[in-house]
């Protein structure tokens, strides 16, 4: 009886520990509508066809305590990518940036990149913008303060490790926010 007790919860803390999320409570490889049920989001949050077999699932909600628009994104109908855009009028400075940046590193620790982002402006002494990136066992994210349209903005983003994209134009648009 004891040997059973003992291999159940072995059993069970293994399974947690696999199926835990690395960013967000939905995990990869979900589908759509299995996240929209996680998320609890009702009708309003459409499942938007793209190309290619691939969906979007965008909301308003909160992340990090922040409000932001978050989208989903699946190919084959399973989830690969979280983008949140947190809210430029809120939050769009470089003390938002570090505050995020710092709830990140209290829970995955020291970002493996950590640095300002480089562009033509930066070269002449104009910091627009700032990049961390973290790697986990199942994840890459990755925060990002860019310039757009005149306002800052941060994006934080999740992908799955294993996700290989199906063309390289997809492989540099995945790849070209990292570099």
């Amino acid at each position: 009886m004891k040997k059973t007790v003992s291999m159940i919860v072995y059993f069970l803390l293994f399974s947690l520990r696999s199926y835990a999320a690395d960013f967000s409570e939905p995990r990869w490889g979900m589908s759509p509508d299995t996240v929209k049920l996680i998320r609890q989001l009702d009708d309003s949050a459409e499942i938007i066809p793209r190309l290619c077999g691939k969906e979007k699932l965008s909301y308003r909600g909160d992340i990090l305590g922040r409000d932001a628009l978050l989208h989903y994104d699946f190919c084959g109908g399973t989830l690969y990518r979280l983008r949140c855009f947190f809210n430029s009028v809120k939050y769009g400075t470089i003390a938002d940036f570090e505050a995020i940046k710092q709830s990140l590193i209290s829970r995955y620790g020291s970002p493996a990149a950590d640095h300002p982002l480089e562009t033509e402006a930066e070269k002449r002494g104009e910091i627009l913008g700032y990049f961390a990136a973290w790697n986990t066992r199942r994840s890459k994210i990755y925060l990002i303060l860019f310039a757009e349209e005149g306002r800052k903005r941060i994006l934080l983003g999740c992908q799955d490790k294993n996700y290989l994209p199906e063309s390289s134009e997809e492989l540099v648009d995945l790849y070209s926010v990292l570099e």
